[in-house]
């Protein structure tokens, strides 16, 4: 006789659940690094424009006072779009602790099942041991007798 797990559907259906919560995890996950990428960008490019800024004011050019005002105009432009960004990267992290709160449930839930057909699975290898050993007493005792009444 085979082993038949009667909840076998439960558990395919929890773990393609959890299969479902990881590709939403790693999707988060790619879209929060996505968000950081773009934050450093935008940290760098502001870097970039104090540092044009520090040496334009070391230097006498005639459009240097037209050029720094520009360069004043985008940092300021620039510092709130990386509180924007950085509002977006803490926005994405906590998708991401989201997704990866559920992905745990999901596995948890479908390791509970595992265990729970495993331990069934050893039930009936310990019942099926107990009745071959029962077959095999039965048979010894009938061949015992028989030679008995002989």
């Amino acid at each position: 006789m085979k082993f038949k797990f009667p909840l076998q559907k439960v558990l395919d259906h929890r773990i393609v659940m959890q299969n479902i919560a990881q590709k939403d995890f790693q999707d988060a996950q790619a879209i929060l690094l996505e968000q950081e990428g773009v934050l450093r960008k935008m940290i760098g490019d502001l870097k970039e424009a104090r540092e044009e800024a520090g040496a334009l004011a070391l230097k006498t050019a005639p459009d240097a006072p037209g050029r720094w005002k520009q360069i004043h105009e985008f940092t300021i432009l620039q510092d709130r779009r990386i509180e924007m960004q950085r509002a977006k990267v803490r926005d994405a992290e906590k998708l991401v602790e989201d997704k990866r709160d559920i992905l745990r449930q999901k596995a948890i839930d479908s390791k509970m099942m595992e265990r729970l057909k495993e331990r069934r699975r050893e039930q009936f290898i310990e019942e099926m041991k107990a009745t071959e050993q029962k077959d095999v007493d039965e048979l010894n005792i009938l061949r015992f007798e028989s030679k008995d009444g002989e």
